[in-house]
């Protein structure tokens, strides 16, 4: 597997759980809403969904989005291990700036205190030796 992609792995994980966060923040505005209209209070926008259709979507997401969670945990950590063979400490932390913590390059210029040239240069650096530990798995 590509050394980049395989870092990506992560933020993609990472953006699929802030999108069921946010799905199941509706999914519970639209329960609300619903239990207002079964206790017989006016529900604001008055959502025809009947409340138990919407616990049993909000529980299956919940269950969903642990094995996420856990999935990400759990990448985290062996990601956490390779990046930890780098050698070259501005390498790995440009790697784990960027691609585990979704900073853009100029931000971790900025925090590292080096040019975006620099910045490349390290990330270009830290993949081949990534990409080199990977294949030897």
């Amino acid at each position: 597997m590509d050394a980049r992609e395989y870092l990506r792995q992560i933020a993609k994980l990472d953006m699929k759980i802030n999108i069921q966060l946010e799905d199941l923040a509706m999914l519970r505005t639209i329960a609300e809403k619903a239990d207002s209209c079964i206790y017989g209070m006016p529900a604001q926008g008055g959502n025809p969904r009947k409340l138990e259709d919407v616990v049993i979507r909000i529980v299956d997401m919940e269950a969903e989005l642990n094995r996420d969670i856990d999935r990400l945990s759990e990448s985290r950590r062996e990601i956490a291990k390779y990046l930890d063979r780098i050698t070259d400490e501005n390498c790995r932390l440009v790697l784990q700036m960027h691609y585990i913590q979704g900073y853009t390059v100029e931000e971790i210029a900025r925090r590292m205190a080096y040019s975006r040239s620099q910045i490349y240069r390290f990330n270009r650096e830290g993949l081949a030796e990534l990409q080199k530990i990977v294949d030897g798995l």
